[in-house]
């Protein structure tokens, strides 16, 4: 009797041990999911030029970037490219990297699909997220167009993404408050 108690008393601590385990192996997933998505570095981020070429977000270490991404099916569109646009007259001589990033198949990121939609992109820098990869990782659970993100110098996401676009809310000036900031750290 005593021996079967000792039996069962042993394997009630081993339970409890691999239930430790097994939360803290949960936890630390779950500290690495957040980090991921609030703030941990997004260097395996990859977007399309126009022109075909690729694009990592690790390539623009160095520099603030404000991504807005959207779509030729977005009636905003054309007000997200003329804020672009302001913002890189603003920022043309700081280390700042603007870009309006279509969420489209890879065949509609040309001048042909995008200006009847959305009008002349002038200085903006465009890009193509065709499988919807970054989009997907900052709009999280409740994927809106457009979603405004602004990544810090150092790679990691400043802030929360922004959901919608309302040129006539004080949107330029509300950016603009958050990359000044990150110019003037080191």
């Amino acid at each position: 009797m005593i021996c079967r108690m000792a039996r069962f008393a042993s394997q009630e601590s081993k339970s409890r041990g691999a239930s430790r385990y097994t939360l803290t192996v949960a936890v630390a997933v779950v500290i690495a999911s957040l980090w991921v998505i609030a703030g941990g570095q997004q260097e395996s981020l990859t977007f399309v030029t126009p022109s075909g070429d690729k694009l990592t977000l690790s390539g623009l270490r160095g520099k603030v970037v404000v991504l807005i991404f959207s779509g030729i099916q977005d009636p905003q569109c054309r007000d997200e490219l003329k804020a672009l646009n302001f913002l890189v007259s603003k920022y043309q001589d700081k280390p700042v990297s603007l870009y309006w990033v279509s969420i489209n198949p890879p065949g509609e990121l040309n001048s042909e699909s995008l200006t009847p939609a959305c009008g002349s992109p002038g200085s903006a820098g465009i890009l193509g997220d065709p499988a919807q990869t970054a989009f997907k990782r900052f709009s999280a659970k409740i994927p809106q167009l457009p979603t405004t993100v602004v990544i810090d110098k150092e790679g990691r996401l400043n802030g929360q993404p922004i959901g919608g676009f309302n040129p006539d809310t004080g949107f330029l000036e509300y950016l603009s408050n958050r990359i000044d900031p990150l110019l003037e750290s080191k």
